[in-house]
């Protein structure tokens, strides 16, 4: 009995652990991008409609005055959202995992910039936003998008070395070279 794949499979289909290192990495990837995108698309929305004129003056002037503090989340967490979910669906097809681990780089850049530098947070933050701790879903994503096995699935394995030129030798125990 061999343990080796069939004929007919490939190494990195017969891996189970790379198969689920990717699935558990896109689907973290997938919710860390919706609720990200979720606390972002409102404040865009309202941007688009400040640019095309379909605000009141005093809507105007309370976006106007509240960009100072959710421009740079709202920019970095639509960025993360998006790279992540090229990325999750790409992964699913053997790709996209650097563009994956980029946007989860951008969320963890962007969260960390909007709790320490902006006040964001939970309960007694000074932007309060509901479900704070899923906004740290960068991390995980960006940790399982780094484990081996997620490399595995992508098929980046370590390059086996050639086999030598060498023929053979002679009765002497000279080496033959080809086309010698």
């Amino acid at each position: 009995m061999s343990y080796l794949p069939a004929p007919y499979e490939s190494p990195q289909q017969d891996d189970l652990a790379a198969t689920l290192s990717a699935i558990l990495t896109a689907t973290v990837a997938i919710i860390t991008s919706w609720v990200l995108g979720q606390q972002a698309y409102p404040v865009i929305r309202e941007v688009i409609d400040g640019a095309m004129g379909n605000l009141t003056d005093a809507q105007q002037d309370a976006l106007t005055s509240e960009l100072e503090t959710v421009a740079v989340p709202t920019i970095g967490w639509a960025l993360a959202a998006v790279l992540m979910t090229i990325g999750a669906v790409l992964l699913l097809f053997r790709r996209g995992r650097k563009l994956l681990i980029l946007g989860a780089l951008i969320s963890i850049g962007t969260t960390a910039w909007a709790q320490f530098g902006l006040g964001y947070g939970g309960d007694g933050a000074s932007v309060v936003v509901n479900q704070w701790p899923l906004f740290w879903g960068g991390v995980v994503v960006a940790v399982v998008g780094l484990l081996p096995a997620t490399g595995r699935w992508i098929g980046k394995s370590r390059t086996v070395a050639r086999p030598s030129t060498v023929i053979g030798t002679t009765e002497s125990g000279a080496v033959l070279w080809p086309g010698m």
